[in-house]
């Protein structure tokens, strides 16, 4: 019961809850842009199309990521500099807030060109093959974008509010955001690819009606 009550533990749970919904929130553009693409196709030919969801999800990703990053960070860091007894909780929150937001909107920029983020642009598989690829690549990708972030916020968090927090803690935490942004990279990626798959089967096994 001990080693339960220790994987219930708020702060456990925080560490991996954390990543995941900054995933999900940083990719919901890159998703809905997925979604949509079709329809733009079909009014704007599919090079605009690939170009405009894909300039759109990524900018998007990262504006909505960062925003997401920075709200989180603000909170705990008000939270910390209070329990500190510190006055200025507030005013000194906005510093390490500002910060990881920066932090994440550019990486998520940085990966955008190669991570869900693109997949707006169409991902065109031929055999269930690439599909398995594909979805291992995002998994890399997406989960170590996700490991970068955890270990910059955790070294602010360590310099600039928490420096009770652990190198020990910081490599968890990355190593969760890893598995949590692989996670959902890698599930995209094969949604998308299992989608395509579908959509070329009945084609290529209808019969002829010459």
């Amino acid at each position: 019961f001990a080693e339960l009550g220790e994987a219930l533990d708020p702060s456990t749970l925080g560490a991996v809850t954390r990543p995941v919904l900054a995933t999900a929130v940083s990719s919901s553009p890159s998703i809905v842009g997925s979604m949509g693409g079709a329809g733009l196709a079909a009014k704007t030919g599919a090079a605009i199309r690939g170009a405009a969801i894909t300039r759109g999800a990524i900018t998007g990703g990262a504006v909505t990521g960062g925003a997401q990053s920075a709200a989180d960070v603000f909170q705990r860091a008000k939270e910390a500099f209070q329990e500190q007894g510190d006055p200025n909780a507030v005013a000194k929150a906005y510093g390490p807030a500002a910060l990881a937001g920066i932090t994440t909107a550019l990486l998520t920029r940085a990966f955008g060109a190669t991570g869900i983020e693109a997949l707006g642009r169409g991902f065109k598989p031929v055999v269930a093959r690439d599909v398995i690829k594909e979805g291992l690549r995002q998994f890399n990708l997406e989960g170590g974008e996700e490991a970068l972030d955890q270990i910059a916020q955790g070294i602010y968090e360590t310099a600039l509010y928490n420096p009770k927090k652990s190198m020990g803690e910081i490599v968890n935490e990355s190593l969760a955001a890893y598995g949590a942004g692989g996670v959902l990279g890698g599930g995209v990626a094969v949604a998308s690819g299992a989608e395509e798959l579908a959509r070329l089967v009945p084609r290529s096994s209808s019969p002829d009606c010459g």
